[in-house]
């Protein structure tokens, strides 16, 4: 194949009927050719793929809200096959899903992922058609904006993988049967928040949307056969299926990532804010589906700063005052239940015991399914597998990793490790440092901005200023994030900080958390030292996975770091 370039590629505007009045007798296999096309106004935008754009155009317009899109275009190259415009089509409807505040009509389903030869090449042009579309004003947002924001990265519209695909089938699956709900099981970066609110927006997205002649690959068709049995068994049609709205929810347990997808949800065709709920209020009222994303974060009766409304929340309920969990509201509010669950992301004593989650996984009210594929870290599973080695002390001596695409470095100087952060959230944005919890939180409790935290390197820094999407506040780059910062988010990079409570003992050669040092009183009461370990070490794991392109670490404790440069390659100065 040769290799393609930009101006093999042709943005053409059409009429109404797909034709192109300069075409030559000559041009006519443009006709019949793969090619993506865009039907848009100024609210609204739809984004397709044909091989018989003039057939497409004529279905269109047949449809009472497509036919008045009139500014249409169509994206061609003589280079295009139907696996590049399929390619080519998903990527377009993902980015035009997180553009304000432009509606995007196409619904979620044969926007599938696959491999094909030449992949590589045609997707390295794919940011350059989008700039060619904003010389154009169809797009109006840059790509890189775009792909920093979290519309972007929790959309709906996302391109699934196989792994991916299994768990939606499955869970559509469990919503058919005579089953409860289902476990959804998965590693850090693994795709769980995408896949629940790709569910979500199939499961609320009226069936007369879907349109049959679009559908060209099996797993669209067993979504959409699934999603009519979905309804004829629970008794929606199109004169009822509104009210889905209303019966589905997403539990999120951590406020900072609530808020996130709440914003999602606002500016998704179909979905709405209210649809995002905490466990305590889904202790108010019931459902006919809940979703619990993070479920590994719901919470017992133990270790909490406060228990005054979770004690309410288990009488409103009828539990017994010691007993009732967050887990118990889900399951006695809703008639069926998806759980995304990761034990490795445990962090508190405060969550719920893996026993329970193991007892429904044992059951036969529940089905399982584990995903097995990272798609957020470009270090793949390779990475994820290597990190959870390093923490196992199971790594061969002198084993490091190495990557084209992703960086994982250990630095000598703090100072030069928060510069090269700051850099890169300069260059790619959403790079971000952050710590384990070896430092109080002064200017929390006294409410003083003009103290400080922690020093490093003589260098004074603040926690997070707001737990409410800190990530993306206004003094982020200068502050240190914590896990609870950081959980459910993706960033570019990720700086580090290992505390003073995690060290390495050389001689028994383990890696062992010093209890009077770890700051997170919440965290350590009530657990003995082999817990702590557990849950200190997936808090760094954890963040160490919230990277896409890479990881930067610094410990001023000379024993780990001596430990993590057997492994990990130094940083260069």
């Amino acid at each position: 194949m040769n290799p393609i370039k930009l101006e093999d590629i042709e943005i053409l505007k059409v009429d109404r009927s797909g034709k192109f009045n300069n075409l030559n007798d000559s041009d006519l296999d443009f006709y019949n050719s793969a090619l993506v096309y865009i039907l848009n106004d100024k609210k609204s935008i739809y984004i397709g793929e044909t091989v018989n754009v003039l057939n497409r155009f004529a279905n269109h317009n047949g449809n009472e809200v497509k036919k008045l899109l009139l500014n249409r275009h169509v994206i061609h190259s003589n280079f295009f096959n139907k696996s590049v415009t399929l390619h080519l089509e998903s990527f377009l409807i993902n980015l035009f899903s997180a553009v304000k505040p432009l509606k995007l009509l196409n619904i979620n389903l044969h926007n599938s992922g696959h491999s094909y030869y030449g992949k590589k090449a045609y997707e390295e042009l794919f940011p350059a058609i989008w700039a060619k579309l904003e010389e154009l004003k169809i797009a109006k947002t840059s790509f890189e904006e775009i792909i920093n924001s979290n519309i972007f990265k929790y959309s709906p519209y996302k391109s699934l993988n196989r792994d991916q695909q299994a768990a939606v089938i499955a869970i559509l699956e469990s919503l058919t049967s005579d089953k409860k709900g289902i476990l959804i099981q998965g590693n850090a970066g693994t795709g769980k928040t995408v896949i629940a609110t790709y569910v979500i927006k199939l499961l609320t997205t009226p069936i007369r949307y879907f349109e049959q002649f679009e559908m060209e690959d099996e797993f669209s068709e067993q979504v959409y056969s699934l999603l009519k049995q979905f309804r004829l068994q629970n008794g929606i049609d199109e004169s009822n299926e509104d009210k889905l709205k209303d019966e589905i929810a997403i539990v999120i347990s951590m406020t900072s990532l609530r808020g996130t997808i709440r914003t999602v949800f606002r500016h998704i065709d179909q979905l709405e804010p209210k649809m995002v709920i905490s466990p305590t209020d889904i202790s108010k009222r019931k459902y006919r589906i809940v979703l619990v994303d993070e479920a590994h974060r719901l919470r017992q009766r133990k270790n909490l700063s406060g228990y005054g409304d979770f004690d309410k929340s288990n009488a409103r309920l009828g539990l017994e005052k010691f007993k009732g969990t967050e887990l118990d509201w889900v399951i006695n509010q809703s008639d069926r239940q998806v759980f995304f669950y990761d034990r490795n992301q445990s962090i508190r004593p405060s969550d719920i015991a893996d026993v329970r989650f193991e007892a429904l996984e044992k059951s036969n009210q529940y089905s399982n399914f584990q995903l097995h594929t990272q798609i957020r870290s470009k270090g793949g599973n390779l990475f994820t597998d290597f990190v959870n080695r390093l923490f196992a002390l199971e790594l061969a001596e002198g084993e490091t990793f190495e990557s084209d695409e992703f960086e994982f470095k250990l630095f000598d100087s703090f100072v030069e490790m928060r510069n090269q952060i700051q850099e890169k959230n300069k260059k790619d944005g959403l790079a971000r440092l952050v710590a384990g919890f070896s430092w109080k939180y002064k200017t929390k409790a006294k409410k003083n901005r003009l103290l400080y935290d922690m020093e490093i390197e003589d260098v004074n820094l603040r926690w997070n200023s707001t737990g409410k999407d800190w990530i993306n506040s206004k003094n982020a780059i200068d502050e240190v994030g914590s896990i609870h910062t950081v959980f459910g988010a993706d960033l570019n990079y990720i700086a580090i900080v290992f505390g003073e409570e995690i060290d390495y003992d050389p001689v028994q050669d383990r890696i062992f958390i010093i209890r009077d040092k770890y700051q997170d009183a919440n965290g350590k009461n009530s657990t003995d030292d082999s817990t702590l370990d557990f849950y200190v070490k997936n808090i760094y794991k954890t963040m160490i996975f919230r990277a896409i392109n890479g990881v930067y670490l610094y410990t001023s404790n000379p024993n780990f770091k001596a430990y993590l440069q057997r492994y990990v390659t130094k940083a260069e100065k």
